[in-house]
C-alpha cells in the first residue's frame, strides 16, 4: 500500500484529507507541524507528501527546502485554502507535482493516484 505523509496544521483540513486518502486506500500518516514532518521523513519511506502551503510553523516551501537538504523528498502535492497565482507559479518551478487550492476534494487522490503510479 503507498505511503503518504500529510502535513496539515488546520485540524478540520487534515480530517478530511485523511478521510480522502485512508478510502482511496493509501496509508497515511499524519503531521500538524513541518517538525513533526522532518521528523516522520527521517524515519519512514513515503512515497508522496501532501503539503499545506501555510503550516502553523513555516511555509509549505520553507518545509519542502528543509526536506530537500535532509535527502528526504517524495512527490509533493501541495493544498492551500485559496488560490494564490504566485504560489501556483512557484510550486511549478520548485517541482511540487501538483498545486490544489481550495478544500480538499477528488483532485487531490487523483494526483496522488498519478504520481503514485510511476513511483511504486
Amino acid at each position: 500500500m503507498p505511503a503518504v505523509l500529510v502535513v496539515q496544521s488546520n485540524p478540520v483540513a487534515r480530517d478530511r484529507i485523511c478521510a480522502l486518502l485512508q478510502a482511496a486506500a493509501l496509508e497515511v500518516t499524519v503531521c500538524d507541524t513541518a517538525e513533526h514532518a522532518l521528523d516522520a521523513l527521517a524515519g519512514g519511506e513515503f512515497q508522496a507528501m501532501v503539503i499545506d502551503y501555510m503550516l502553523d510553523d513555516m511555509s509549505g516551501f520553507s518545509l519542502l527546502q528543509a526536506a530537500r537538504a535532509a535527502g528526504r523528498v517524495p512527490a509533493v502535492v501541495m493544498t492551500a485554502g485559496r488560490a494564490e497565482v504566485s504560489a501556483a507559479v512557484r510550486a511549478v518551478r520548485e517541482g511540487i507535482v501538483d498545486f490544489l487550492p481550495g478544500p480538499a476534494d477528488g483532485r487531490l487522490v487523483q494526483a496522488l493516484r498519478k504520481v503514485l503510479k510511476h513511483r511504486v
